[in-house]
């Protein structure tokens, strides 16, 4: 597939919002549902909202290989990781964590195939990280906030962050052969029966219906569509650009969900967030701006 970058831009955008919409609505609903029977409900949306379209795509669907099942099983344990961690802490804390995604996603990349790491990427990696620390240890400085699940929750995200980069450097070859459309179909259908089957025995109580709200359906049929939007277009701001660009993503959530939480969860920028926020940030920039010079000294040479 030819490079894109206004559609690969444009699909990160569009990622973004929807990634942001998506940790806001999943913070509503995980006040009245466990994660594993929201981490149900929503896929079960998002399944039934995407199978149109990919019916109308082609036919017949090429079924699912062994491979791409375990592609879709590592973007599955994001999602689980996901859920997890954003019960326990902040959304605001939460998009900031991702932000972490280029600095991981340069780090694997050296790890995994020797790409050269420059000594401007290595300064962001470290400020990154410096940045990461700071975010997940201050509120328990500050606040002794270990028993609230402050830190468990930001290494849940820091997991979901590690598995979505290695789904990220992964799919790219499987994009060659599979539409973004059928591997975010196939990713919804395997979450959704994975999701079920660990929460059937809380299915199976009536109790939980008992606690629902309008507010946590609503919130739940939302997440279910925003989450199938986000992992569409990110498989887009894949094909059409590279893992790193759709990393980029990272600079826009946070930005976004700043701007819609304090509005519908009541959440704010503090300055210890600030802080930590500014070092990631600015090692994102720096690891991805190495990373676009080097890609186009690369094509030069060609």
């Amino acid at each position: 597939m030819k490079k894109n970058i206004v559609f690969a831009i444009l699909a990160v955008f569009l990622a973004s919002l929807s990634e942001s919409l998506n940790t806001i609505f999943s913070k509503i609903a995980l006040l009245s549902l466990s994660p594993l029977i929201y981490n149900c409900l929503r896929f079960l949306v998002a399944s039934l909202l995407i199978t149109p379209f990919l019916l109308k795509e082609r036919r017949p669907l090429p079924k699912p290989s062994l491979s791409v099942l375990a592609l879709c099983s590592i973007f599955t344990l994001n999602t689980v990781f996901f859920v997890y961690g954003v019960q326990l802490i902040t959304a605001t804390l939460a998009s900031l964590l991702l932000t972490t995604t280029p600095l991981l996603t340069s780090v694997l990349l050296y790890l995994l195939i020797r790409e050269r790491v420059s000594i401007k990427s290595l300064l962001g990696i470290i400020l990154g990280g410096i940045g990461a620390l700071f975010l997940v240890l201050f509120p328990v400085l500050g606040q002794v906030s270990i028993q609230s699940g402050v830190v468990s929750g930001c290494l849940l995200i820091g997991a979901s962050v590690l598995t979505l980069v290695i789904y990220a450097i992964l799919s790219k070859s499987f994009l060659e052969r599979y539409s973004p459309l059928y591997l975010t179909a196939i990713f919804c259908y395997l979450t959704m029966l994975v999701t079920a089957l660990l929460a059937l025995p809380d299915l199976l109580h009536a109790h939980w219906w008992s606690a629902t709200t309008p507010a946590t359906w609503i919130s739940t049929i939302a997440a279910g569509l925003t989450i199938a939007l986000f992992t569409l277009f990110y498989q887009y701001s894949i094909q059409y650009g590279s893992p790193l660009i759709a990393s980029l993503s990272v600079y826009l959530t946070p930005l976004l969900t700043l701007g819609i939480a304090p509005f519908v969860l009541g959440e704010y920028l503090t300055p210890d967030l600030l802080l930590g926020a500014f070092f990631i940030l600015v090692g994102a920039y720096l690891v991805t701006t190495s990373a676009r010079v080097k890609g186009q000294k690369d094509l030069t040479s060609e």
